[in-house]
């Protein structure tokens, strides 16, 4: 750290590389189906506010899945998603007392409606915010986006994306989800790997 940011009390960013993570199962049609958790980064950054309860950073993350072998069945749909689970631990949106939530924003990225209700189709929506609410000792989780595949491998990634958090007196907590979802005529299947948490 140079004299000037000493003198001005200024942070520096932290760069957190996460862990990759894969899982695999097999389908009851046969069909392998591998997952991959990559490429996770988690840069924190003092917030703009410079406010004490409020937490900023930058954070990329990669979802892959492939699937192998000869399945009974053929693959009528399948898709990989990307997600946050962001946990606070003291809320002080109202001042010092737990209560009423905080907010979560994460901006800049590729936004996609929950499956496997129906399997994400091939027009993926692009939203520059996803919002939602956390509460003390509670755990939220966020969509940060999803892809359909068109063949035996596809793969969904955000980088750099904007992460704030707003009134968490306590730490907050990020743990990365990768989704595959898979269809057949004669089964449905899905698959979760998660990442380690990291501190924002």
């Amino acid at each position: 750290m140079g004299l000037p940011a000493v003198l001005l009390g200024v942070g520096v960013a932290a760069a957190e590389p996460v862990a990759d993570k894969f899982g695999s199962f097999t389908t009851d049609d046969g069909w392998v189906v591998n997952v991959f958790k990559t490429d996770e980064k988690l840069d924190r950054w003092p917030n703009l506010a410079a406010t004490a309860y409020t937490r900023e950073g930058f954070y990329s993350v990669k979802g892959a899945v492939s699937i192998e072998g000869e399945g009974r069945a053929p693959v009528n749909a399948a898709a990989v998603q990307i997600g946050l689970q962001l946990g606070c631990q003291i809320d002080v949106s109202t001042g010092l007392t737990a209560g009423l939530g905080l907010n979560v924003g994460v901006n800049g990225v590729v936004t996609v409606s929950q499956y496997p209700s129906g399997l994400v189709g091939g027009n993926a929506g692009v939203n520059p915010s996803v919002s939602g609410t956390l509460k003390p000792g509670g755990i939220t989780q966020l969509v940060l986006g999803a892809k359909s595949l068109n063949g035996a491998y596809g793969s969904i990634a955000t980088r750099e994306a904007e992460m704030k958090v707003d009134a968490c007196g306590g730490p907050v907590s990020v743990r990365s989800v990768v989704t595959v979802s898979l269809a057949t005529p004669t089964s449905t299947d899905s698959f979760s790997v998660y990442g380690d948490p990291v501190y924002l």
